[in-house]
């Protein structure tokens, strides 16, 4: 299953707070824990958004893995998560003639 989250701060919190929540989710072993539960998990971070906002993309057959982030960041993020089919246009072509 891929699944894709879409991270905007929210509206007030500082730089320093979403850094301090970095933080705990290192030293927390979070990080190592997402990579045990994810074949996957890229985290990209949009260049020049204000507010700033990230997307993850992670493949995993474990559903609670995407809930690990969302539980500990949604204090600092608002964070929508969404469970996705990776297509290409080819595919996406043949669908739609069906």
């Amino acid at each position: 299953m891929h699944i894709w989250l879409d991270a905007v701060v929210r509206p007030g919190k500082s730089g320093e707070e979403v850094r301090r929540k970095r933080e705990e989710w290192i030293n927390q072993g979070k990080e190592k824990l997402i990579l045990e539960k994810c074949k996957s998990a890229q985290r990209f971070g949009i260049i020049g958004a204000e507010p700033q906002r990230v997307f993850w993309l992670m493949e995993t057959k474990d559903e609670s893995a995407p809930k690990l982030i969302s539980e500990h960041f949604s204090d600092v993020w608002e964070i929508k998560i969404y469970k996705v089919n990776p297509q290409s246009i080819g595919e996406v072509l043949k669908e739609v003639e069906e």
